[in-house]
């Protein structure tokens, strides 16, 4: 199964590890320093030049690593479109 996060990208669902409101995960500092270093390391897409509301954490199955998605969609809505397939 695959979840739409935005402007025609498709995601596994069984690959995403977390999705996340990019207003409230950017408050913590381990959170702020963790999404820093995803941006210098290169592994942030931004998939949308609209205003960024959530960001989603995927493995990177072929990589064995991790990519960060930052989508104009919100949370709550990645979150109820991919629900039937989340890992527990």
């Amino acid at each position: 199964m695959f979840t739409h996060i935005g402007n025609d990208v498709n995601i596994r669902t069984d690959r995403i590890i977390g999705v996340f409101d990019i207003d409230t995960a950017s408050y913590g500092k381990g959170t702020k320093l963790f999404l820093e270093k995803m941006q210098k390391s290169g592994r942030v897409l931004n998939i949308s030049s609209e205003l960024p509301r959530s960001v989603i954490l995927v493995d990177n199955e072929s990589a064995n690593d991790v990519q960060l998605f930052v989508s104009p969609i919100s949370s709550m809505t990645i979150s109820k479109r991919g629900a039937v397939g989340f890992r527990k």
